[in-house]
């Protein structure tokens, strides 16, 4: 997939926002690893799916700025 969608070498504003707009939704399926719509659902943390979906690293890093702030468990 490129950004340059109709290959004449610029990337036109419509072209960015279209190429955005995949990227978005490419990764929101990447974290809503049940399909129902919604990433995380009602909860702080995700479901042990989701996390394997998304990422333990990033995961991680988010329980720990949860803890150096004093809001982990949640």
């Amino acid at each position: 997939v490129t950004i340059d969608g109709n290959g004449d070498g610029k990337v036109s504003k419509d072209e960015f926002l279209a190429f955005s707009k995949k990227e978005g939704e490419d990764r929101f399926s990447k974290i809503d690893a049940n399909a129902d719509g919604d990433a995380f659902r009602g909860r702080v943390v995700p479901s042990d799916a989701e996390i394997d979906s998304f990422g333990k690293r990033g995961i991680t890093e988010k329980k720990a700025r949860q803890t150096e702030r004093g809001c982990a468990g949640l």
